[in-house]
């Protein structure tokens, strides 16, 4: 029944709505606008469908507004019916737009580092997290972020051991 109400959705709105549940949070307006590459008229159409739809919720608290799924299953639904590729595509593209615009959210970027597997470099995903003072004041110890992506298995993935 979710799916099918997915299907429905123009391919844009779909865009988005997958971007939402690949990012498993509620999303920051501006990051997520990033990570779809859309015009503003396009985003905000796309989001207003998604609204109508029932499957995305907006919060503004102050100047910030974030979206969300509107249900846990439907966050789960939409992110099992993307195929694996499909999914390690959106979470690189997350990555990389969290890094350019949130780069202190160093259990977001593992998250997605993570799920984007191998179409990010390793190399540069470890030198990030290896410059947050964050690690450093922890003393680099094990950060675990939904779902169960810790900071050993990117060092691993760097070295090139399966983690």
């Amino acid at each position: 029944l979710i799916l099918r109400r997915v299907e429905r959705l123009e391919t844009i709105a779909r865009r988005v709505l997958e971007t939402i549940a690949v990012s498993g949070e509620p999303i920051d307006e501006s990051l997520l606008r990033e990570a779809v590459d859309l015009d503003e008229e396009a985003f905000l159409s796309a989001v207003d469908r998604l609204r109508t739809a029932g499957l995305v919720d907006e919060e503004q608290v102050g100047l910030q507004v974030t979206h969300r799924v509107t249900h846990p299953m439907v966050q789960e639904a939409v992110y099992q019916s993307l195929a694996p590729g499909s999914r390690r595509r959106v979470h690189a593209t997350l990555a990389m737009a969290i890094e350019r615009g949130q780069p202190d959210a160093v259990q977001e970027l593992a998250r997605h580092y993570h799920g984007a597997g191998h179409l990010v470099d390793p190399d540069r995903a470890l030198v990030r997290y290896e410059a947050t003072p964050l690690l450093h004041t922890l003393g680099c110890d094990i950060i675990t972020g939904p779902p169960g992506v810790n900071l050993l298995d990117l060092h691993l993935l760097a070295l090139g051991e399966a983690p």
